[in-house]
């Protein structure tokens, strides 16, 4: 979930509340989008567990305009 100040991330085990300020990048590839924080930490979201992809899509590409960081998109990536 994504409000205006926080984003909440959960499992089946945790509950995590991050200020959207903490983000310094934001990555996807084919399978996967990478949230990484300035803490080092990376939040990892599996795009076939994502309900509405194109709307999460275009909220991070919004919210990456607005925090003035790098959207990467890399759909051909893969691991060598």
């Amino acid at each position: 979930e994504i409000g205006n100040e926080y984003m909440w991330a959960r499992d089946k085990a945790n509950e995590s509340k991050v200020a959207i300020t903490e983000l310094t990048e934001i990555c996807e590839i084919s399978s996967t989008i990478y949230m990484l924080l300035r803490s080092g930490q990376t939040l990892i979201l599996p795009k076939n567990k994502i309900n509405d992809l194109d709307s999460l899509t275009k909220t991070l590409h919004e919210l990456a305009d607005r925090l003035a960081i790098s959207y990467t998109v890399d759909q051909h990536w893969s691991w060598r």
